[in-house]
């Protein structure tokens, strides 16, 4: 630091008065601008200050960097003498800084009032406002400077001058609950009902921050009760929604209109339901709000308190006579938003007010049906034990089991099945929960219907089994279960006879082609080495071999080494055969012919010695070979079927996998 600002900061005055007789420049200013006359202005050292100004080199309002003068620095740390100085050395009493913040706002901003009363003296522009509008009478209101407020008003000060936004020193004075500013301004007959822009009034802003006594003030003066802002919310609204019963309870005493809606149909009521204010809804309904007065939605007020999930509000409304089961216009009543969102202590309060427990919405879902749809197990929970209708179906026929084994919700599930819902409930379209828990590759779900002993083979409409759709989808991990709950992995479907294998062949899922080919050796082994043949057991073991030819031939030629075909009419089944004969597999196919040869030499007719001769000349018989002919024709159209059937699964909506090279 130089040494005459040193001498200033120090408040040297002999050194002052040395360093100035020897040449210093007073007006030399350090890199913030700051200079000598500055440095004593800002410490109070009036008497530097003086001998630099009387000895006709200091500039008076030269000014650091960001525009402050020192007279404003002087007005800001409370140095009124230095400030009467300045200002009798001609200092611009006016001059501001870079946001336009003048000496007098800055003392006003401060609370100096010594400072304003002689800037105002001085004839200071007491309505010049800073450059986002501010005048110094609403930066002394907003910091509760009431002596610098009364100075302005004595002054003749604008005041009701507004600021960029529009408020008003009244406003301001509200807002900031500077109570005896807002009396000053009432007495001094300030606009009390000027809003700023929005339309939010002094009386607004003040039930807002719940202001207690500047309501009182401002309803003394005669603030409109109910002037709203622009989205139509009045005091008394905003009051109940910022939870203040008490600027409330004053509103309503002044006359307030206690149903007035807002924009959207909102009145105080429901806003007060939704932010949980329970001291002013029992406010509003002990002056007798309407209970059930809708917004635009429909939504009435217990509507809204239970989808906010607010028990304690749902409770007065109830008290109260609210209609317990008036739905919105969608359709869903308080109990059903509540289990919708999980608010179980609302749906408490509306069981035992005895509210309607199996209403439905417009598209049939129950309450029990959305809570489990939602997972919202507690609320579900709750609702069986009310012993509500576990199996009652939404418009397309979809059971609450059904909702929650699409998404994989098996604590719903397990709920459900233990209050007994109906485990092969299907859907308008025939799916049942476990089709679906098989199509969406939830074994969880899987696990637990499997368990309460569902239909594990029942199809949907179109014919497609759990299994063959856990498949086509690649659901290995379900493939599993239904195979260990005795799925039949033989099954085919009636459009085409797709089978299981056929379906995770085309998903490339190798996993599931293991587990069928492993579930389908080990019961053709298990059936060939049960003991004598019987018919019942030939169409099964048929199936198989029919299957298996085609789709497994390897594993059925090794299966079918270690015997356990004697006895089974083999040689009277030419599908069986033709199937063999054009096996991939050269063991089989040779079974086939061995058969073939077999059948044709037990149809060969005994003929008479005279009929040898006439025999001999006739065409070798061909009615084994037209049988064969014919199997194969057979099996040709069971593959176009076949065709027919991959089509429909095309359609049906699955993941993109990686098929890997099968033969």
């Amino acid at each position: 630091m130089a040494a005459l600002r040193e001498a200033c900061h120090r408040g040297d005055m002999s050194a002052v008065r040395d360093l100035v007789a020897e040449g210093h420049a007073v007006d030399e200013a350090d890199e913030d601008g700051r200079t000598p006359l500055f440095i004593a202005c800002r410490e109070g050292n009036v008497e530097c200050a003086r001998h630099l100004i009387e000895a006709r080199a200091a500039t008076v309002n030269q000014a650091r960097k960001d525009g402050v003068t020192p007279l404003l620095l002087a007005c800001s740390q409370d140095k009124p003498a230095c400030v009467q100085l300045l200002l009798e050395s001609s200092a611009a009493v006016d001059k501001a800084a870079e946001d336009m913040a003048t000496p007098l706002i800055i003392s006003c901003q401060e609370g100096n009032a010594e400072c304003a009363a002689l800037l105002i003296a001085a004839s200071a522009a007491i309505n010049r406002a800073r450059d986002d509008g501010v005048t110094p009478l609403q930066i002394a209101c907003q910091e509760g400077e009431l002596r610098c407020v009364q100075l302005l008003l004595n002054a003749g000060v604008s005041i009701d001058k507004t600021a960029d936004d529009e408020s008003t020193a009244l406003y301001v004075a509200c807002q900031a609950g500077k109570v005896e500013c807002v009396r000053l301004l009432c007495e001094a007959r300030a606009a009390v009902n000027k809003a700023k822009s929005g339309g939010f009034t002094p009386l607004y802003i003040a039930c807002e921050k719940g202001r207690i006594e500047c309501v009182l003030l401002l309803l003394a003066a005669r603030a409109a009760v109910d002037q709203a802002d622009e989205d139509g919310a009045t005091p008394l609204f905003i009051a109940c929604t910022a939870g203040h019963p008490e600027c409330a309870s004053l509103l309503i005493g002044a006359g307030a209109a206690i149903n007035l809606a807002a924009e959207g149909g909102l009145t105080p009521l429901i806003f007060a339901c939704a932010m949980g204010k329970q001291e002013c809804v029992a406010l509003l309904l002990a002056a007798q709000a309407l209970v059930d007065q809708a917004d635009q939605s429909g939504a009435t007020p217990l509507c809204i308190a239970c989808q906010e999930g607010k028990a304690k509000c749902a409770a007065l409304l109830c008290e109260a006579n609210a209609a317990l089961d008036l739905p919105k216009d969608d359709g869903a009543t308080p109990l059903f938003m509540a289990c919708q969102e999980g608010w179980t202590e609302c749906a408490r309060v509306l069981i035992s007010a005895r509210a309607s427990i199996d209403r439905p919405h417009h598209d049939g879902r129950t309450p029990l049906f959305m809570a489990c749809q939602e997972g919202q197990i507690e609320c579900a929970r709750l609702l069986c034990e009310a012993r509500a209708a576990v199996d009652q179906p939404r418009e397309d026929g979809v059971s609450p089991l059904w909702a929650t084994c699409e998404t994989g919700l098996h604590a719903c599930a397990q709920l459900l099945l233990s209050a007994r819902a109906a485990v092969d409930e299907a859907s308008k379209g025939g799916s049942t929960p476990l089709w679906i828990a098989c199509q969406q590759g939830k074994p969880e779900c899987v696990r637990l219907l499997c368990e309460a002993k569902a239909v594990v083979d029942r199809p949907m409409e179109g014919g497609f089994t759990p299994l063959v759709i856990a498949c086509q989808f690649g659901h290995s991990d379900v493939v599993q279960l239904l195979l260990d709950a005795n799925a039949d992995a033989l099954a085919k479907s009636p459009i085409g006879g797709y089978s299981a294998r056929e379906a995770a062949h085309k998903s490339g899922d190798a996993r599931c082609i293991a587990l069928l080919d492993e579930s389908r050796a080990k019961e053709l082994g298990r059936l060939l080495a049960q003991g004598p043949p019987l018919p019942e057991r030939w169409l099964r073991v048929r199936e198989a071999i029919l299957c298996d030819a085609k789709e497994r031939p390897w594993s059925l030629a090794t299966t079918l080494k270690r015997g356990g075909l004697r006895g089974y009419p083999l040689l009277e089944d030419t599908k069986v055969m033709a199937v063999l004969i054009g096996s991939q597999d050269d063991e089989l196919a040779a079974l086939g012919r061995r058969l073939l040869d077999a059948q044709r030499a037990s149809v060969a007719p005994e003929l008479p010695p005279e009929a040898e001769a006439s025999a001999a000349e006739a065409p070798e018989a061909e009615a084994p070979e037209a049988e064969a002919e014919a199997a194969e024709a057979e099996a040709a159209e069971a593959e176009a079927a076949e065709a027919e059937a991959a089509e429909v699964l095309d359609k049906t909506e699955k993941p993109v996998l990686c098929a890997p090279s099968l033969a």
